[in-house]
C-alpha cells in the first residue's frame, strides 16, 4: 500500500513538473526543457529548467522553431525575410489571404495602372519600383486597370518596404475588392501562411 502511495506521489510530481516548464524546440529537432526569461529581436534567453539558479543561456532566435510555454500557449518563429530594395528603389509586397470565398480566381494587381501580377489565394508577390507617388489597385479580372477600382496612393521612399493586403468582402449583391496598406508587424503575421508567387502571370 505504501509503495503504491509513493508511486502515485512520484507520478503526480512528474506531471506537475512537466506543466511547470517551457519547451524550446529548435529547428534541428532538439528540445530543451527551460524557463524562458527573455525573447529579444535576435536572441532568446533562458535557464535550464532543472537548474534555475544557474547561468542564463542565450541562443540565436534564428535557431528556434517554437516555444511551448508552461500555460500551454505557443510562439512559432518563422523565417520571413524582408527583401532589400534593389538599386535604392522601393519594395512593395502584395499579399493575398482571402479565405475560401473567391479562392478559385486570381486577383489582378496594378501599380500606376500597369498590370504587375495575377495573384492566387495564399500567395504574395514582390515588386521593386522607383521612389515617388504611386497608385495601387486590385480587381477581379482584366489586363487593364478599371476606372471603378478603388485605389490607394502611397508616396514611397528610397530603400523602404511597403506591404499591401488584398481585402475581399463578400456582399449580398456586390463583392468588394480593394487594397489596404498594413504595417511590417502585421505583414510578418500574415506571410508565414503564404507562398511567394515568382511568376505572377
Amino acid at each position: 500500500m505504501k509503495r503504491k502511495f509513493a508511486l502515485l506521489i512520484i507520478a503526480a510530481l512528474a506531471v506537475m513538473n512537466s506543466f511547470g516548464q517551457d519547451i524550446i524546440t529548435k529547428k534541428n529537432g532538439d528540445e530543451v526543457k527551460a524557463k524562458v526569461s527573455e525573447i529579444g529581436p535576435t536572441e532568446i534567453k533562458y535557464k535550464q529548467f532543472d537548474d534555475q539558479e544557474g547561468t542564463t543561456i542565450a541562443i540565436p532566435k534564428a535557431d528556434v522553431f517554437m516555444i511551448k510555454y508552461e500555460n500551454g500557449t505557443k510562439d512559432v518563429f518563422t523565417d520571413i525575410q524582408v527583401r532589400k530594395p534593389e538599386n535604392e528603389n522601393s519594395t512593395v509586397y502584395f499579399m493575398r489571404s482571402t479565405g475560401f470565398t473567391g479562392s478559385a480566381n486570381a486577383f489582378t494587381t496594378f501599380i500606376d495602372d500597369s498590370l504587375v501580377c495575377r495573384l492566387n489565394n495564399k500567395r504574395f508577390s514582390i515588386h521593386n519600383i522607383k521612389p515617388g507617388d504611386h497608385k495601387f489597385t486590385v480587381q477581379f479580372a482584366g489586363k487593364k486597370s478599371k476606372a471603378g477600382a478603388e485605389p490607394i496612393r502611397i508616396k514611397t521612399e528610397s530603400g523602404k518596404t511597403y506591404y499591401i493586403q488584398l481585402v475581399f468582402q463578400a456582399g449580398l449583391l456586390v463583392n468588394n475588392l480593394f487594397c489596404q496598406e498594413v504595417t511590417e508587424n502585421s505583414a510578418q503575421s500574415i506571410m508565414p501562411a503564404l507562398q511567394e508567387d515568382t511568376k505572377c502571370f
